[in-house]
């Protein structure tokens, strides 16, 4: 039997910074995402589009058909008339698509003729049929000039529509609209994708500046449909004490606005002491400017490289913990290619080739970009021919890249290693390690939280919203967390727990906080991951505490089977002796099977709510390459609980955290064969 962890759910919060974003269609202000990501091809591009005026040499108001905002040209633009009072615009792309992200493209010029013309506030609307009226996907409430790149729950839709609500200045002026298709297969950490371009800062030496290593993380991102902008700082031949050491440092990283802040060490003589001082120093400005930091490991020398390449990443973890860091283990990555693959990409002692170097990149990009699995290039792709690329070496590179990434995501010596044993009175989080939104100068940082002691403690910024979560190791089932404040305690607050440390499920909730110790007891759920979810200060100050403890269930109740003789549904069968109800009949001898289509469905109805934890899917031969299963309160509104994207079919267990639910579903995406979805049993437990 494969057993299945959860990997990714439906997002609800997405951290942004660019754009802010109302999900429609009636949703809360919070910004979202699916959390899948996003293919590279413009399906706008050279589609049919119109506009509801222009008046580049038309003084009329009306709406028209133009080519300007799906011609690929950056130079070309329409304007939206000043006397449109419904403004807007819309492309076709002549069949249905499902999509997630849209680009647009707007008021960058010199504006002398229109100035502010571009539009602050606006919807992106969709339709399959235009007789079916616009929905909305998502809605924009701080447009700018430039590209807007705005991410959504994916949609089904043939038309793509943008809904101008408020304009800068009198006019509004469109250079193109750029329109991405869902990519299913590609999973995308939805608290690190970005509202805009992402600006990263790129601070090393040799091993950053051959072979352009940040143009090939801008062209990862360009593959995955991301916008991304970058700054390099190099000082050849010098390690990050000396970076730190240079004014010019600081005063880029405070002025830059960048993300991320990415830091590589001197590989060369390497000492592991200057490699923690300059990140220590350099981290303080990061802070300060709000950035993310992130550690870039590279390679040993080659005459080292069996050795020393252990103190090299023992070094980097070590440094990454302290300053609270995500890791990028390009050398680990490069360690395994070099011993298990023979691939010799040395140049010289130090350096590496442009293959090389695009392992450092690839790691990189995994690290930051939370897309999970491995990009897939093919021969034909436009970089592996402009480049002369095998796309078999690159797609192995983006298969070990994003294996690493992921081990070293935590920040855990070795990706994992030895559990340290539960503290006093089974208190799970005791010396775990722990990831917070932000961390006070002074040494309050993350990893005081679980180090249990009353004398140390974890401080945040000074505004809303911060959070910090502990890394129990494992999965338990809890159902208590004691949290010990300092003076600056949290007046409001949610303590959410996660499998994944991506999507995270409310389980107790503070709305009238008292400070000092407060023990918050809950329903049993099954979670890895528990975090402190800040909502409202109770002072001017940070949320700041001493210890956050986590406590194991006493009463492990195993869940059962819940779905016997439960009400089938489906999108249609193959025929009556295939029916839905076939497969919820506790019969291997019977089974469902749906129409050939991608989008065929099944759904349980378990006839009550239950708190659901696990499906086990029975296949027949025609099995599911890519799916999701889904829950839902009314059999309308359903949220993703698990996705599938490389299906094996045979036996299929699938875990995910605790929900309640009363409708299953297993939502087909692609099918692994010419066939329907053909399953024996679906099988739903819960308590």
């Amino acid at each position: 039997m494969k057993r299945k962890r959860i990997r990714r759910v439906i997002a609800v919060l997405l951290v942004f910074s660019a754009i802010l974003i109302r999900k429609g269609p009636g949703v809360s202000a919070a910004p979202v995402s699916a959390g899948f990501g996003s293919k590279s091809v413009n399906l706008a591009l050279g589609k049919e589009a119109y506009a509801s005026s222009n008046q580049r040499g038309d003084s009329s108001v009306g709406p028209r058909q133009i080519m300007n905002l799906t011609d690929g040209k950056e130079a070309s633009y329409i304007v939206l008339h000043k006397d449109d009072m419904d403004p807007w615009y819309y492309v076709d792309m002549g069949e249905i698509h499902s999509v997630n992200k849209v680009i647009v493209h707007q008021g960058e010029m010199d504006e002398s003729e229109y100035p502010g013309s571009y539009a602050s506030s606006y919807t992106v609307e969709y339709t399959d049929d235009m007789e079916n009226g616009w929905k909305a996907a998502a809605e924009v409430i701080n447009g700018r000039p430039g590209k807007n790149t705005v991410y959504f729950d994916p949609v089904e839709a043939r038309y793509i529509r943008i809904h101008v609500k408020e304009k800068a200045g009198p006019n509004s002026l469109l250079y193109e609209i750029m329109v991405y298709e869902t990519d299913y297969g590609t999973i995308v950490n939805p608290d690190e994708r970005p509202a805009g371009p992402v600006r990263i800062l790129f601070i090393g030496n040799s091993l950053t500046h051959y072979n352009d290593v940040a143009g090939k993380v801008k062209a990862l991102y360009a593959h995955a449909g991301i916008e991304m902008e970058y700054t390099a700082l190099i000082q050849l031949g010098q390690p990050l004490v000396y970076h730190a050491s240079l004014p010019a440092t600081k005063e880029t990283i405070l002025a830059g606005n960048y993300d991320f802040v990415i830091l590589q060490d001197k590989a060369s003589n390497f000492n592991s002491g200057d490699l923690m001082a300059g990140a220590v120093q350099i981290n303080e400005w990061i802070g300060q400017a709000g950035a993310k930091p992130v550690l870039y490991m590279p390679w040993a020398n080659e005459n080292v490289l069996l050795n020393e390449q252990k103190e090299f990443t023992e070094a980097y973890v070590n440094t990454a913990v302290k300053i609270n860091a995500q890791l990028a283990p390009a050398g680990e990555a490069f360690y395994e290619l070099y011993y298990d693959y023979g691939c010799r990409w040395y140049t010289d002692n130090i350096h590496g080739n442009d293959l090389a170097s695009f392992v450092s990149a690839s790691t990189i990009f995994y690290t930051l970009s939370g897309i999970r699995n491995p990009m897939i290039y093919k021969d034909t792709d436009s970089f592996i021919i402009a480049n002369q690329y095998d796309a078999d070496v690159i797609n192995l590179i983006q298969e070990k890249a994003s294996a690493y990434a992921e081990k070293y995501r935590d920040n855990t010596a070795g990706g994992g290693g030895e559990e340290p044993p539960a503290g006093p009175a089974g208190n799970l989080a005791l010396n775990k390690s722990c990831r917070s939104s932000s961390d006070e100068s002074g040494g309050m940082g993350a990893s005081q939280l679980t180090d249990g002691s009353m004398d140390t403690r974890w401080s945040s910024a000074h505004r809303e919203g911060q959070w910090i979560y502990v890394d129990l190791g494992k999965e338990y089932q809890i159902d208590k967390v004691i949290l010990r404040w300092e003076a600056a305690y949290g007046r409001k607050y949610e303590i959410q727990t996660s499998a994944d440390a991506v999507n995270w499920t409310g389980v107790c909730r503070q709305d009238n906080g008292t400070g000092g110790e407060e023990e918050l007891v809950f329903t049993p759920v099954n979670a890895r991951y528990v975090r402190m979810y800040g909502l409202e200060r109770a002072t001017q100050y940070g949320y700041s505490l001493w210890e956050m403890e986590v406590y194991a269930s006493l009463e492990q109740k195993p869940s059962s089977i819940v779905s016997t003789g439960a009400a089938a549904f489906a999108s249609g069968s193959e025929g009556a002796v295939f029916a839905a109800g076939c497969a919820a009949d506790g019969d291997m001898g019977t089974r469902w099977s749906s129409d050939f289509n991608d989008d065929a469905w099944l759904v349980l109805d378990l006839g009550r709510s239950c708190i659901v934890d696990r499906v086990v899917l029975n296949w027949e031969n025609a099995y599911g390459k890519e799916y999701l299963i889904q829950v839902s309160d009314d059999g309308v509104n359903y949220r993703t609980a698990w996705s599938e994207a490389d299906g094996g079919g045979g036996k299929d267990e699938i875990i995910f955290p605790a929900m309640n639910a009363r409708y299953i579903r297993m939502q087909g995406v692609k099918r692994a064969t010419r066939y329907g979805y053909s399953l024996y049993e679906m099988e739903v437990y819960g308590k």
